[in-house]
Formats: C-alpha cells, structure tokens, sequence
C-alpha cells in the first residue's frame, strides 16, 4: 500500500510535466501526454481501491454480496462528485 501511494503521488504530478512542456523535451506529443496520463491515473485510482474492495468481500455476509458492492460503489461515487463539487 505504501508504494500504491509513492506511485499515485508521482503520477499525480505528471499534469505538471505538461504545464512545464517537460513532455515535448522528452519526445512526447501533447495529445499523447494528455491521453496516457489519464490511462495511468484511472489505473492507479482502481489500483489504489482494490484493498477497499478485497476487505469489504471479506466483510460480507453470504447472499448480499452485490448489494453490499452497489452500496460501496454508491458510496465511492457520492464522495467523488462531493470532491469535484467542492474543490
């Protein structure tokens, strides 16, 4: 877990590769740059989630396993739209 958020740390400052064009000393294009970091950031966030979910199909009891999922996903995306809402 520890090096999960030495990477998301990392990855999370590639947008400021981009406001610096670091990309294009490097040979990258920016349509390349823009597309691969948003791959390499919904990777890392799923990533990032998979101990959450591991821990939680653990949890469960038997026969609401996928209610139980739908509530976590509920609950993830609430806090997602809470964030951008907020800032």
């Amino acid at each position: 877990l520890f090096w999960v958020n030495i990477g998301a740390a990392t990855v999370g400052l590639l947008p400021l590769m981009l406001v610096t064009r670091a990309n294009l000393a490097i040979g990258i294009p920016d349509q390349a740059f823009v597309l691969g970091d948003d791959v390499i950031q919904t990777v890392a966030g799923e990533l990032a989630h998979m101990p959450v979910l591991v821990l939680a199909a653990q949890l469960c009891p038997p026969g609401v396993e996928a209610t139980f999922f739908a509530l976590l996903m509920s609950v993830l995306n609430l806090s997602g739209f809470a964030a951008s809402f907020i800032g």
